[in-house]
């Protein structure tokens, strides 16, 4: 199961939208209600970190000093380059933590308006085309350093902006929900008059007819950029939803999660010797899960691990299939490979039991897709990663920063 650690400035600034989607990838949200709820270094112990909106300022720290938590939390956030979303004042709190200028803009933006976005750039927010959407601030920033800029409008140049592919800051609304704005025009009603051009009416007649439209596209943003996260969704039968080839096909039963005790597997190792979890404890265990050692990339992955981790003796290096244990013993005398075990779960096929690997449609149905776990002594997994696309390697770096 997935961690959401959401910092929420006011009640009815929730996560509109995005909640629905997250429930689709099996997540669980934790709300910190900011000003009651600590903001600590530990709320990075998560696996999506949400930043919402509030009617506050980020130079209004004297006044809010868990402003200053916030930017520091978010400053150890980017440079672990974890997920990381900030929406309105969570943007402007991300531009400030890497660096740039947020002020009061030269008016005050409340109501559904257009968009202009950066069409030169792998854009998250591509999806909008012309669909207006809902702004509403008075502070605005500049371009951080590093940042690439996504979208803007007359008013504003700077409207989003994204850091690498793990961070998304957007000034305006996409999480509202046409239900949810009726709170807004409560909460929000000595700012509306303040404007002197928004009103009540107005806004609600335009979120009955706007906002509607926006919900499918803004749900398809969120979902499409947590799989940019390597996030994968499971749907109503249980099953997890990846690609071959760019074709769609499932594989079934829960993949584990990082946090948890990983769960136990029946294998035959390639002397025909069982091998289960117990053979494996005080070492740190690399487990790699894929379909054949008879295909490329499979090979290459047992290559590239095996070179990583040669002289690592507090590692166990582990790689699992259904192919059989004489196949494995073949490819190692061919390639050199000796510090790696090598397992079949051809008799049991215990990992698509307890792993949720076997694959369900596509040429490869019934064998196992492209997974990488990696656990510490005491065989708590603190790395894992079913590979969305199977023909694609996995994520070296991360497993093995995972190790350190």
């Amino acid at each position: 199961m997935k961690k959401v650690n959401v910092i929420r400035h006011l009640a009815f600034e929730d996560l509109g939208n995005i909640q629905p989607v997250l429930a689709k990838f099996n997540a669980q949200i934790n709300y910190i209600e900011a000003g009651k709820d600590a903001i600590t270094p530990a709320l990075n112990q998560c696996d999506l970190l949400v930043v919402l909106g509030g009617p506050i300022g980020v130079y209004d720290d004297k006044e809010y000093p868990f402003i200053q938590d916030e930017i520091e939390l978010i400053q150890q956030r980017v440079a672990a380059k974890k997920p990381i979303l900030g929406i309105c004042l969570g943007a402007q709190l991300m531009a400030r933590a890497l660096g740039a200028r947020v002020y009061p803009g030269h008016t005050k933006e409340i109501g559904w308006g257009s968009l202009t976005l950066n069409s030169n750039v792998a854009n998250p927010l591509a999806a909008l085309g012309e669909q207006a959407i809902l702004h509403w601030h008075g502070d605005t920033f500049d371009l951080p350093p590093g940042a690439t800029l996504l979208a803007s409008n007359e008013n504003y140049p700077n409207q989003a902006f994204a850091i690498e592919d793990f961070g998304l800051a957007v000034q305006f609304h996409p999480e509202v929900t046409v239900a949810g704005l009726e709170q807004w025009l409560i909460g929000h009603t000595a700012e509306i008059a303040s404007t002197g051009t928004a009103n009540v009416n107005s806004l609600r007649l335009d979120n009955a007819e706007i906002g509607t439209g926006l919900q499918p596209i803004a749900q398809q943003i969120w979902a499409d950029w947590l799989r940019c996260q390597g996030w994968t969704q499971q749907d109503e039968t249980g099953c997890t939803s990846l690609s071959f080839k760019g074709n769609p096909i499932k594989v079934l039963g829960q993949f584990p999660e990082v946090g948890q005790t990983a769960p136990d597997f029946s294998l035959i190792d390639s002397k025909l010797a069982p091998l289960t979890l117990a053979n494996l404890q005080g070492k740190k265990v690399v487990l790699n899960i894929f379909p054949s050692i008879d295909t490329p990339v499979c090979a290459l992955q047992l290559k590239t691990f095996n070179q990583h981790l040669a002289n690592r003796d507090d590692v166990t290096l582990v790689f699992a299939s259904l192919d059989l244990p004489f196949a494995y013993s073949r490819f190692c005398a061919v390639e050199g490979i000796e510090n790696a075990i090598t397992a079949s779960d051809y008799q049991s096929q215990s990992l698509a039991a307890n792993y949720g690997v076997k694959m369900q449609g596509g040429p490869l149905s019934g064998l196992y897709a492209r997974a990488v776990l990696v656990l510490d002594e005491n065989q708590t997994i603190v790395h894992a990663e079913l590979v969305d696309e199977v023909t694609n390697e996995p994520d070296y770096q991360a497993a093995l920063q995972a190790l350190s």
